[in-house]
């Protein structure tokens, strides 16, 4: 990884350029993958420059070994660095998605029964 003139890019050993778009940020998200952003939208790539998380969110917060908190069209949701949807984006505030994301660090052996037994509440009782 190298920055010139504010602009971020995946370079070789030998100093070649591997990157083909030109990023305003970039970040280890994990092991060989950045978090970087393009207009202003963040998504993931690997050192190949190949996306891996579109390209697409406008919020991208770290929140975990290998999660993060996504913002898309307004609403908050949850993936992991390979794409992987943990919470769909459907939340319009913040604190609960952060709410969520602690309760899947902390027992993710029973996340998933929670998640469903949210949804059922919001279909019968939040309108």
């Amino acid at each position: 990884m190298a920055r010139r003139n504010g602009i971020y890019s995946i370079i070789t050993g030998d100093g070649d350029l591997i990157s083909k778009r030109r990023y305003t940020y970039m970040y280890e998200a994990s092991p060989n993958r950045f978090l970087v952003r393009v207009d202003k939208k963040y998504g993931i790539i690997d050192l190949k420059d190949d996306i891996i998380v579109p390209i697409k969110y406008k919020k991208f917060e770290k929140i975990g070994e290998d999660l993060f908190l996504t913002k898309l069209n307004g609403y908050w949701g949850m993936i992991n660095s390979s794409n992987k949807t943990i919470v769909k984006n459907e939340y319009e505030n913040e604190e609960f998605c952060n709410l969520i994301s602690l309760f899947f660090l902390d027992y993710p052996f029973i996340f998933y029964n929670i998640l469903y037994i949210i949804k059922i509440m919001r279909h019968f009782y939040i309108r």
